[in-house]
């Protein structure tokens, strides 16, 4: 046989497994044929069912029993002591909402880049409204809206901490807010006594009334006795923010 006579025949082999090949796959792929339909079947039903599972899963708690803490007081350190307690929390792979009342996304934060850069555990949020000492205190209409919002968010976080979403959750500032009208003591209350016993709620801001610290279990006082911002040392980067 020559040479050109076995290539040919190779050729014919070659072409001819091939299109069987292809007659096999055309076969098996064929809505018609039964190993396909169970297939999709078992596969439809697969996903199905662990979709289903997936939501009875039940992540174990970080604290069997949560608890209330209060940083208030006059003195430096209430949001540095939550923020503190937060990544304490995270190292222990516990989840963290820090909520920051009065400081909005456009506020450059040490604390809260390095949070958002590097702590999977920690989420940081704010209001869309942003507040300002000076302007927002003076502006009726706008303190309506921090009004409205911040009672919104308060909503929102009872829901987080009954579904218990988080292990731990800092609202930041909220006793001043409470102090300047902006919050509603009935919010806080519901907060606290509806949510996950294995929850831990911190609340920060000065001047924590009386009704606020019964029913918290820790309430820590920073009092302050000497502060550089007295003899004109403005607010430093890295620092006091």
């Amino acid at each position: 046989m020559g040479a050109s006579r076995r290539f040919v025949c190779a050729l014919t082999m070659k072409t001819r497994k091939s299109m069987k090949k292809k007659r096999h796959t055309r076969i098996f792929m064929s809505p018609n044929n039964f190993m396909v339909k169970k297939f999709v079947f078992t596969g439809v039903y697969s996903w199905f069912f662990l979709r289903q599972w997936s939501v009875a899963i039940i992540i174990p708690p970080m604290l069997e029993k949560g608890l209330i803490q209060i940083y208030t007081g006059d003195g430096k350190g209430k949001t540095t002591a939550a923020f503190g307690l937060a990544l304490r929390a995270a190292g222990h792979g516990g989840k963290v909402l820090i909520y920051q009342f009065l400081k909005p996304d456009t506020l450059e934060l040490g604390e809260r880049n390095l949070v958002n850069m590097r702590c999977e555990g920690i989420v940081v949020k704010s209001l869309d409204e942003s507040w300002d000492m000076a302007r927002s205190m003076e502006n009726p209409i706008h303190m309506q809206r921090i009004r409205a919002a911040i009672h919104k968010v308060m909503q929102e976080l009872e829901t987080s901490a009954h579904e218990r979403y988080y292990d731990v959750i800092i609202l930041d500032e909220i006793v001043f807010c409470l102090n300047h009208g902006l919050a509603e003591m009935d919010d806080i209350k519901c907060l606290i006594e509806n949510r996950s016993p294995q929850v831990e709620v911190v609340l920060t801001g000065r001047g924590a009334g009386q009704e606020l610290i019964e029913m918290a279990d820790l309430v820590t006082e920073m009092r302050l006795i000497k502060h550089p911002y007295d003899n004109g040392t403005p607010a430093r980067k890295g620092i006091e923010y």
